[in-house]
């Protein structure tokens, strides 16, 4: 039972607390595993205990012990710490009550309540007693009593100090052995005094964890190294020592032990802690105790021999390494991948992971639970706490970091030959290197990233100093080293990044200020001044800077490296790179010259340029030592004198070697290269021979044929030492120098002579054997010693002599074309040494290209069917250089046509070998192949004729029907070959046969005076041309301009180029404006057809209509084409009746803005009207009621109107006004196109322009009243442009006061409105002018009575409470809305109890649709079911009637609905916002309506106000004045819609009197049929 709460003295009651809930729910929930024996270690820790046993007993115990499965129901944890204090024994009994010890780990005083999770009856004992706690229900309680005897026996033999027993409230099994000893591994680690923990299973010793400390040394902080600058919490190391711990681990199971151990470096960091007084506050209130003054933080580091390296006697893999998987100490080794293990260590482990390879420890401020490190709050202390400690674990990274370079720096210097150490040092301090990197490489670290993120900031930010790396030349700071790049492995002394380090994860994410530079020109030409390059690196530096001098790198010259760098040879003589000027090919002279011999001190060392080709060295600058090089080296009187023995010109061993090199490679070196060596030995005696050094042109080769007639016993003949040098590439060489190879010309000359008869081809056969100089050639080529064959078998030799170059090979075909052949004594063979001395001496080896079209073109048939054929076999081989436009006149081409039998010849143009042209008359060429494509565009045959012989023949070629189908698409064939100027051409001509339906007669057309699609009408068709040849040829006529249709433009340009042929295409007037209607249409949509319809001015295009006098009757006009300046626009009825005699009108009235578009003029433009004097009466009643009736209704009028453009200013009219009154009024009207006319008329009111600029208003006192001469007179002096709806709105408001009272408009309160902002007077006038005059004007019939326009202020439904015109137009608008959405409930309306309503018709059934509308038939009407059928007619009148007033009124089709009934139902009802229209009452008012008719009118003005009728009853249900009053508001906003309706569609209604009868119409719908209403 929990105790009430007791009342405090002041009122307040304390807060119980459910300690069974508390403890289950919070205190004893850890999510981490082995949380118990954690915080039982820790404890045991923070009691400076050295040893910890730790005993699970099972109720049944065995041997050996099945550890597995072996329920336990008892732990038992004992250790050697201090003993409980009277202090400890209290906050034990206190929850949260932690150790105020700032030394002790412990934070919250809630570690030791995680044993509830396990049992429910923990006890402790310590210093002679025990204590034991149990529950109470939901209360925990605690006793105090001595120690057993027992308990008391076990702590003096095992020197225990505290022993705490935990019954299991649940047997079960103890956790897995392996798990648990790698949690006890990693817990001992850094515990400040525990080291040995011992586990027992029913008192058998199962596992033993022991760890052992060498004593520590001190390591530097780290260089540069910045003090914290906090303020709040400021942490600083004072010193890091640096010793080994060892931990050994034994896990024994039966009879087997298994031993591991592991060498750890421990590296630990003395903090001192400075914190302000509020932190220090806000720390004790939150854990309890002061926070320390100094602390420790603890970093594990593996260097690169103790990774991964442990010593066991357990199981081991094959490379004698334990399995990772069964190592105690598998989460102590280093995690160099990033895998997450390594942990953050609060005196125990936690589950925030460090982010590098090593665990870490320190004095961290963790969450309740001691799992998490506490970042809740960034403004909190807890949270500057543990940021100030991670920047701590930064700066302790960076000095070990620091300490394990040292002693890779230190192990360098120490094995340092020849400035660097050897290749296997170098690897092993390498690896070490890299794993020095990879274990501070920053991975994230979870669940929190901010460790690793914060670790890694103060890792470089802890230094001022740049990170320290190692290089190609030791341990550098890195910004002094250069990212790794093979290509400057020349450069020794330059500290490079190692290749390896270079792909490791920290490297490649260095932060600013630590970052690896590339190799720059700079550290290049630094490094090559310090040290001579021996020749391997001067060949890898050329391998580098040739491409990168190639690609002409701007930072990169050659003066940069030349002038740095130097080469040692293995001599130990220096060259600077500067001084050289030459390089060998090593392709070319190098691979033969004598290495012995002299050469140039300036040039590279064949050594080094052998590993180049020419193109790199050449691009250096340096020229390439050449043979003429050499040989003029050779030849240089210094090296001579210095070196004797090399003397091509006197040693004769010299000389045979430097030919000998020239021979090896003669034939690789160029010809000018070879011609220059010729000219630079010629005069020199270097060819060794039996009579000694002599010149090349005094020397003769071996001649070894047994036949030679000549003795040349005294001929110095070339003879070497040595045998071998005497081979066929030398023969070459010394025949290029002029060594002879043959007896000399001269002899055979002086023994052959002009008259010798000795045989030519034993001569050559002779001459072939030997080498023969091209000086001899050149002297045979011109002796005339062969003699040509007979030209016929039978026919003898003759005695004439010939040349070579006169003769061709003794062919047959040769023979057969009549060639001169040489005559020769042997089978012929192309391949022999006599036939190549012989072309060489100029016998031609066949006709040339000049000489082989002439015998194509022969007159002899058996030559030239010979001659084509070799030619054509021959055409890429021997005349390749066959060009056809060098031979366009020539007639060689063999071909065939219909004019001529057999083979005749042409020329290339007019021959072609496509077999359709044939038909057409032209030549087909003839070819020897059996796929003669290729060699009809070999030859340049044309498949088509060429495009100017096609145009020639056009011109001049009688055109056949038959044949015009293939021309066009033999055209089409080639049309890709025609220029624009020609498809111009062809366009216009007339090449497109047709016969037009009219004539019948076959007419020739041009391809732009066609079209290839269907027309779209009968129309189209008689006015274009349309033709169809095929897909083929009608695509050549498109090329041809031929259009598929005609467009609008081309409509419009016939129009104007033959107005009369339209005229008579379209069939009369209807047809021609229904196509100016569709000009019209599309003038709106194309802008640059307005281009082309400005030519329409000049020309009669336009219809125009005449009503014959007295005519009035549609079907009687008169219609003609006129000029645009000649038809007029009707904007004036009256003026339109007055000269209707001479007036041409626009005959349809929705084509006038077209027919203005193109220039015709508004009548009233081309009348001009001339007021004659009128006599001023000075009737001022008369003038000052019609200027009063101007001033009232004039603004309402311009508030409406806001659309019209004004040309005088309100106000200013106002001011200008004046009336005056005139006994008679005539107008003289004169219209001004063609023939003049003047009419003169009489009028009730017009404006003229008065003295002084006023504005005078004439009114006839005789004159019968018309507000339409008021209205238009005042409507042409006021607005630009004057509408006919305009004036007649403004005289209807000039009649009838009442109307505009019913519509809404308060005339009195509008016109005082009106007044006040145009700077009247309150009583509407600029003086005093309201009279009784007023009264005359402007009565109206009410109901069969009068009423003045006073007397109409006073009418209306709400007389006191004047409804605005946006009231008026929103509820109008309402009404209509009300149609659309089916509701008719009425707004603040009362219907009065003695009103009538329309009354709907029930029982009525539907029948169908027409046009969208619904048809319904009552069921007592006769035959009902067919009445869709019988009434057909008649409903489509009465629909055609309604859908126009539908637009007017915009309502939707749903809300209207038809209805047929007996006698006795409504003329119409509304219905929930639907509309019901009675068809009865249309057959008996409007029987037979037409469209265009005035009988349609009618009916659409009757059931216009039918329909307004019943709109105002979704505003007012009954029959009352509200209901008139809306009824004339809803009429008063649609009228103008009605009006529109009068205009009749396209067709013959009259132009001329339309006007006039809408005016009449409109006048009287707005006097009469409102008012009935």
């Amino acid at each position: 039972m929990i105790p009430e709460p007791q009342l405090e003295s002041n009122g307040f009651m304390p807060v119980m607390v459910d300690q069974r809930a508390l403890i289950d729910k919070m205190l004893a929930r850890y999510s981490g595993e082995f949380t118990v024996f954690r915080e039982l270690l820790q404890n045991s820790d923070d009691a400076e205990s050295s040893a910890v046993d730790i005993c699970f007993k099972s109720a049944a115990p065995s041997t050996p012990p099945d550890l597995d499965s072996t329920p336990v129901t008892h732990w038992t944890i004992r250790n050697n710490g201090r003993s409980f204090t009277d202090d400890d024994w209290k906050r034990l009994t206190e929850i949260a009550a932690g150790n105020p010890d700032s030394r002790s780990i412990g934070a919250f005083g809630v570690g030791f309540y995680s044993v509830y999770s396990v049992t429910e009856n923990p006890s402790i004992s310590s210093q002679g007693r025990t204590m034991k706690f149990e529950w109470h229900g939901n209360q925990l309680l605690f006793k105090t009593y001595p120690i057993a005897s027992e308990q008391t026996l076990d702590l003096k033999n095992g020197g225990w100090k505290t022993i705490i027993e935990l019954p299991l409230r649940k047997p079960s099994p103890m956790p897995r052995i392996l798990d648990f000893m790698r949690f006890l591994a990693s817990s001992i680690t850094f515990m400040a005094h525990l080291t040995k923990v011992q586990v027992f299973f029913d008192r058998q010793c199962v596992g033993r964890v022991e760890k052992t400390s060498e004593k520590s040394q001190p390591i530097n902080l780290p260089s540069g190294a910045e003090k914290s600058g906090a303020k709040e919490i400021s942490m600083n190391i004072e010193n890091i020592q640096h010793y080994r711990i060892t931990i050994k681990a034994e896990l024994v199971h039966g009879r087997s032990k298994n031993t591991e151990r592991v060498e750890l470096s421990m590296f630990t960091a003395q903090v001192k802690v400075g914190v302000d007084k509020e932190s220090s506050e806000e720390l004790f209130r939150c854990m309890k105790k002061v926070p320390p003054s100094k602390l420790d933080y603890s970093l594990i580091y593996a260097g690169k021999d103790e990774h991964g390296h442990d010593h066991t006697s357990g199981i081991r893999s094959q490379d004698n390494r334990p399995h990772e998987s069964n190592s105690i100490f598998q989460g102590l080794r280093a995690d160099l991948n990033g895998g997450g293990h390594t942990r953050i260590f609060i005196g125990h482990g936690t589950t925030q992971t460090t982010g590098i390879a090593g665990h870490m420890a320190s004095r961290f401020i963790p969450t309740v639970e001691r799992e998490l490190i506490d970042f809740s709050d960034m403004n909190h202390p807890i949270y500057r706490w543990n940021v100030e400690l991670l920047h701590i674990g930064g700066a302790l990274c960076r000095a070990v970091y620091e300490w394990e370079l040292f002693n890779i720096q230190q192990l360098w210097e120490k094995g340092n030959v020849d400035s660097r150490p050897s290749p296997q040092l170098q690897n092993q301090l390498n690896r070490q290197f890299r794993h020095a990197l990879r274990f501070f490489t920053f991975y994230p670290s979870t669940p929190s990233t901010k460790v690793a993120e914060l670790l890694e900031k103060s890792f470089y930010a802890c230094s001022s100093l740049p990170l320290q790396l190692l290089s190609s030349v030791g341990i550098r700071r890195a910004t002094d080293i250069r990212a790794f790049d093979p290509n400057f492995a020349f450069l020794r002394s330059l500290p490079m990044l190692p290749s390896d380090a270079s792909r490791e994860p920290i490297i490649t994410s260095l932060p600013e200020g630590h970052k690896i530079r590339v190799v720059e020109a700079s550290d290049v030409r630094r490094s090559l001044a310090e040290r001579a390059l021996n020749e391997e690196e001067l060949v890898f530096c050329l391998r580098w800077w040739i491409p990168t001098w190639q690609q002409r790198n701007p930072g990169w010259t050659a003066r940069n490296l030349l002038h740095f760098a130097t080469l040692r040879s293995t001599d130990g003589r220096e060259l600077l790179l500067s001084s050289v000027q030459l390089f060998i090919d090593s392709r070319v002279l190098g691979a033969h010259i004598p290495r012995d011999g002299p050469l140039p001190e300036f040039l590279l060392p064949l050594a080094i340029s052998q590993h180049f080709s020419r193109e790199d060295l050449a691009s250096l600058h340096w020229q390439e030592f050449t043979v003429p090089h050499w040989i003029l080296y050779l030849s240089n009187p210094q090296i001579l004198s210095a070196h004797p023995h090399y003397d091509l010109t006197q040693s004769h061993d010299w000389a045979g070697r430097v030919l000998g090199a020239l021979s090896r490679l003669w034939t690789s070196l160029p010809s000018e290269i070879r011609r220059e060596a010729r000219e630079m030995l010629k005069p020199k005696t270097c060819v060794p021979t039996i009579r000694g050094l002599c010149r090349p042109e005094e020397s003769y080769l071996p001649i070894a044929h047994e036949k030679n007639p000549f003795d040349t016993r005294d001929l110095a003949i070339v003879e070497f030492k040595s045998v071998q040098l005497m081979n066929q590439p030398m023969r070459a060489l010394l025949s290029f120098l002029g060594v002879r190879g043959c007896v000399p010309p001269d002899l055979i000359i002086a023994r052959v002579g002009e008259n010798w008869e000795g045989s030519a081809p034993d001569l050559i056969r002779y001459l072939a054997q030997a080498t023969v100089s091209d000086e001899d050639i050149k002297k045979l080529r011109s002796m005339r010693i062969f003699s040509p064959k007979a030209p016929t078998r039978n026919a003898r030799n003759t005695t004439t002599r010939c040349r070579a170059d006169e003769l061709y090979p003794p062919e047959p075909i040769f023979i057969t074309l009549q060639l001169p052949v040489i005559s020769w004594d042997s089978t012929w063979s192309d391949d022999s040494e006599e036939a190549k001395l012989l072309y060489d001496l100029g016998l031609l080896h066949f006709p040339g290209l000049d000489k082989i079209i002439v015998l194509c073109s022969s007159e002899d048939m058996s030559i030239r069917t010979a001659a084509f054929p070799y030619f054509c076999d021959h055409l890429d081989s021997q005349y390749s250089d066959y060009d056809y436009q060098k031979f366009p006149h020539a007639k060689f081409i063999p071909a065939e046509n219909n004019a001529e039998e057999g083979i005749c010849l042409g020329t290339l143009e007019e021959v072609c070998w496509g077999p359709q042209w044939k038909l057409l008359g032209f030549s087909i060429a003839v070819v020897p192949a059996t796929e003669p494509e290729p060699l009809y565009a070999r030859l340049g045959i044309q498949q088509h004729p060429s495009p100017h012989m096609l145009l020639s023949r056009l011109r001049t070629t009688t055109r056949e029907e038959k044949t015009a189908a293939l021309w066009l698409e033999c055209l089409a064939d080639c049309k890709s070959s025609f220029t624009s100027e020609q498809l111009g051409e062809l366009s216009g001509m007339r090449i497109v046969p047709t016969k037009p339906e009219s004539s019948g007669d076959l007419q020739w057309v041009s391809p732009a005076d066609c079209y290839l699609g269907h027309p779209k009408d009968q129309f189209t068709m008689n006015l274009f041309i349309f033709v169809n040849f095929g897909e083929k040829a009608n695509d050549f006529l498109s090329t041809c301009n031929a259009k598929d249709v005609p467009s609008v433009r081309d409509v419009a340009e016939s129009l104007i180029h033959d107005p009369d042929r339209f005229y008579d295409v379209a069939r009369g007037p209807k047809g021609f404006m229904a196509k100016l209607g569709e000009l019209a249409a599309e003038a709106k949509l194309t802008p640059d057809l307005n281009s082309t319809l400005e030519k329409m001015v000049s020309n009669h295009t336009l219809l125009g209509m005449r009503l014959k006098i007295g005519d009035q009757i549609a079907g009687r006009e008169t219609y003609t084409l006129r000029r645009p300046e000649e038809i007029v626009i009707i904007d004036d009825a009256k003026d339109a009746e007055l000269f209707s005699q001479c007036i041409w009108t626009v005959p349809q009235e929705d084509l006038e803005s077209f027919y203005a578009s193109i220039g015709c003029r508004k009548l009233s433009k081309v009348i001009q009207a001339q007021l004659n004097n009128p006599v001023d009466v000075n009737d001022k009643e008369t003038s000052d009621g019609i200027e009063s009736l101007v001033l009232e209704r004039l603004p309402i009028f311009l508030e409406r109107c806001t659309n019209l453009q004004p040309k005088i200013p309100w106000k200013s009219f106002c001011a200008k006004l004046k009336v005056r009154v005139c006994e008679t009024l005539r107008i003289s009207k004169t219209f001004s196109i063609g023939d003049k006319k003047t009419e003169v008329q009489k009028v009730w009111a017009a404006t003229r322009d008065g003295e002084g600029g006023e504005i005078e208003l004439w009114i006839s006192r005789g004159a019968r009243r018309d507000m339409y001469d008021l209205a238009i007179s005042l409507c042409r002096r006021l607005f630009v442009t004057v509408r006919s709806q305009d004036t007649l709105v403004l005289a209807a408001m000039f009649s009838d006061r009442e109307l505009l009272n019913r519509a809404g408009f308060n005339v009195k309160h509008d016109f005082k409105q009106h007044s006040h902002v145009h700077g009247l007077n309150g009583n509407g006038t600029k003086h005093q002018r309201c009279s009784s005059a007023c009264k005359g004007v402007g009565r109206c019939t009410v109901n069969g009575g009068t009423c003045s326009s006073d007397d109409a202020d006073s009418g209306g439904s709400n007389p006191n409470n004047v409804i605005s015109q946006k009231s008026i137009r929103d509820s109008v608008k309402q009404a209509i809305d009300r149609c659309k959405s089916g509701s008719t409930r009425p707004r603040n309306q009362i219907p009065s109890p003695n009103a009538q309503s329309c009354n709907p018709v029930d029982n009525l059934h539907d029948c169908g649709k027409i046009e969208g509308i619904k048809i319904h038939v009552a069921k007592d009407v006769p035959d009902f079911d067919r009445v869709m059928h019988t009434e057909h007619k008649s409903l489509n009148r009465f629909v055609d009637v309604i859908i126009p007033l539908r637009k007017v009124f915009r309502l939707h089709k749903r809300s209207l609905h038809i209805f047929c009934d007996c006698p006795g139902g409504p003329i119409a009802f509304n219905k929930g916002g639907q509309i019901y229209l009675n068809l009865r009452y249309f057959k008996e008012w409007h029987g037979e309506t037409k469209e265009g008719t005035p009988e349609r009118w009618e009916a659409q003005k009757s059931w216009f106000f039918a329909l307004a009728h019943e709109i105002a009853h979704n505003l007012v249900p009954d029959h009352n004045s509200d209901h008139e009053f809306w009824l004339a508001a809803i009429c008063a906003e649609h009228v103008t819609g009605l009006s529109d309706l009068r205009q009749p569609r396209p067709g013959p209604w009259p132009q001329l009197f339309r006007g006039t009868e809408r005016r009449l119409n409109q006048v009287d719908a707005v006097q009469s049929e409102m008012a009935i209403a």
